[in-house]
């Protein structure tokens, strides 16, 4: 996962860049670069300054060019989750957008707000009037020019902005809500008939999807049948596995059980012919009608550590005793 911070001047993105890097996230920083433009050429790294070194390297290197260096030194540390911050330009914005694991968050708050906070951090960048701040911000925001500064629509194509007018409490939540989201895990699918439906959440809380059947079957009574639900899954991501379960309501009104109490299906069963099944036993004394699409059993996504075995004489010095020995039933 590569996640990019953008947003208006001193709208707290520091202030996330940090929260961030206390979660492992490897940071990088596009005015970084600058910086050391600027240390280079001997020169004060003023907002001035740093603007117009930023426009004169994407000017001799093209407008990605910054990107390019973020990326690179990302792929030489490894690993799995980074951190870009100050993309201002919409070239960088593009070329970081090609690695399908990036996701932009821009923060924001009212300008006010922000000039305050700058004039109250001090750096040597930041001590100017409003209207210059107001007058830089506006320049920053789109430049008719490729290689200058287009935060606007690069803010616009954010997958989230957060306003941050509150206190750095309520930012982090906001923060910790949107990694929520990106951290779902993705799983392929192929369906066996495109006709039918894909498996889904049936309500906000759901912690399973539902699996139906892909036909019509008559299960008889005391009979176990495998019912085939139209799909094959990709592997999990590894530490996860893939564990099925009855419906609440099968028993009870279908007369319904699976089978084998779960079903837990291995990381290589995602072949050409490995399509999902349902072992279910009829409990009751009459046939039962299964409908195509009809909704049968759940599908969790749990998460799970391997075990290391070791072998020894002794486990422990007494026994506790076996079934019933905490007695609870009359």
């Amino acid at each position: 996962m590569i996640i990019g911070l953008t947003g208006t001047f001193a709208a707290g993105k520091d202030t996330v860049a940090n929260y961030l890097k206390n979660k492992g996230f490897f940071y990088t920083s596009l005015s970084d670069f600058i910086r050391e433009e600027c240390d280079r050429r001997s020169i004060s790294k003023n907002l001035d300054n740093l603007i117009k070194t930023a426009n004169e390297l994407r000017v001799l290197h093209g407008s990605n060019y910054l990107a390019k260096l973020a990326l690179e030194k990302i792929k030489n540390t490894n690993t799995k989750k980074a951190l870009v911050v100050s993309i201002r330009n919409l070239e960088e914005y593009r070329e970081l957008r090609k690695n399908p694991d990036f996701k932009l968050i821009a923060i924001d708050a009212p300008i006010e707000l922000r000039y305050q906070r700058a004039i109250n951090r001090g750096g040597d960048k930041d001590q100017i009037s409003f209207e210059k701040f107001k007058m830089l911000e506006e320049k920053e925001m789109a430049s008719p020019k490729e290689n200058e500064m287009q935060m606007r629509p690069i803010i616009k194509s954010a997958n989230y902005i957060i306003n941050n007018e509150s206190t750095v409490d309520e930012l982090y939540k906001k923060v910790d809500g949107i990694l929520e989201k990106f951290n779902k895990i993705k799983i392929k699918i192929k369906r066996i008939d495109k006709s039918l439906p894909l498996p889904s959440y049936q309500t906000q809380g759901s912690v399973a999807f539902d699996l139906y059947s892909r036909i019509d079957d008559i299960i008889n009574p005391k009979e176990i049948k495998l019912i085939p639900t139209n799909f094959i899954l990709s592997p999990p991501p590894e530490g996860y596995f893939f564990m099925l379960a009855s419906r609440s309501s099968l028993p009870i009104k279908k007369g319904l059980m699976v089978a084998n109490g779960v079903g837990i299906f291995d990381h290589d069963y995602c072949g050409p012919e490995d399509e999902y099944k349902i072992q279910l036993y009829n409990f009751s004394e009459k046939p039962v009608e299964i409908k195509q699409c009809e909704r049968l059993a759940q599908l969790m996504l749990i998460r799970f550590t391997k075990t290391e075995i070791e072998e020894t004489d002794e486990v422990a010095k007494t026994s506790r005793g076996g079934i019933g020995s905490t007695e609870g039933y009359n």
